[in-house]
């Protein structure tokens, strides 16, 4: 009866010391990491700075909304994707493109002031390569800043945008490498 009650003891610790292991592969993930996953599975592993909260406690996703220091008003958006015949690195450019304007066009209606632009700038981290614009304005004597950037590697491509009520010390090249940084 003894081995009995052993075997199964046994039987037991090691079936939930499995399922234990299985668990903690899905959070090897460091607190401030995240795996952005495409459509067909391909996924980018992204590192959020510090000063950056997730709004979803999810470490796998298409798209992630984090918060600079926990203020709703400054978000961080970033999506990862496969082109498509619907959706593709055409679209953004196109976006990109306009995005001045747009932002123009709100600062006139609104008797602001368009601080200052980068203008559509090239950059690149690793393999990838991609654009981004980023400006300053100021609506009602309050300062915004905004930027938009995409990163392409073969059909996959990284796209987001940036809100802060002050313009960052750095530019947005080195947040987007930040956030490629694989530290554990």
């Amino acid at each position: 009866m003894k081995k009995i009650i052993c075997i199964c003891m046994s039987i037991i610790f090691v079936l939930t010391g499995c399922s234990g292991k299985e668990k903690n592969a899905k959070s090897d993930l460091a607190a401030n990491q995240y795996k952005l996953t495409a459509t067909d599975e391909s996924q980018l592993l992204i590192s959020l700075p510090d000063n950056y909260t997730a709004a979803s406690e999810e470490k796998e996703q298409s798209a992630l909304k984090a918060y600079y220091c926990s203020n709703k008003t400054e978000p961080l958006t970033l999506h990862y994707f496969q082109e498509t015949d619907d959706y593709s690195l055409k679209n953004i450019q196109s976006e990109l493109e306009s995005f001045e304007s747009q932002y123009q066009t709100l600062v006139d209606s609104n008797s602001g002031t368009m601080d200052s632009t980068t203008g559509l700038t090239e950059f690149s981290i690793g393999e990838q390569s991609g654009q981004y614009i980023a400006l300053t304005y100021t609506l009602d004597k309050h300062s915004s800043y905004c930027a938009e950037f995409y990163l392409q590697k073969d059909d996959h491509i990284l796209h987001g945008t940036q809100r802060l009520n002050t313009p960052p010390k750095e530019d947005v090249s080195a947040l987007v490498e930040k956030l490629l940084s694989m530290k554990e």
